[in-house]
């Protein structure tokens, strides 16, 4: 968990920098490689620190409710190629 914080407080450090999301996301992954945020959590998280919230840990957002919206939506978008496929 304490990784977590670290890689929130470096997002955080990255806006300030005016650095991108997809820069920041670059950095952490260098940075920390295997252990590292997800795509979706990072971005998440560096749109949070642009809008200006102070606390890193006051968000409810997890790392989990992300990824398993991230696959519902994956699953709806394959269900819709399906169908797209089956009119064509």
């Amino acid at each position: 968990m304490e990784a977590l914080f670290q890689q929130r407080y470096a997002i955080k450090l990255c806006v300030r920098l005016q650095k991108s999301a997809s820069e920041t996301f670059d950095m952490i992954c260098e940075a920390i490689n295997d252990k590292a945020m997800s795509r979706a959590s990072i971005f998440h998280w560096h749109k949070a620190c642009k809008e200006r919230r102070q606390n890193v840990e006051d968000i409810e957002i997890t790392e989990t409710t992300i990824n398993t919206q991230l696959r519902l939506s994956t699953r709806r978008i394959e269900e819709l190629q399906c169908v797209h496929c089956m009119l064509s």
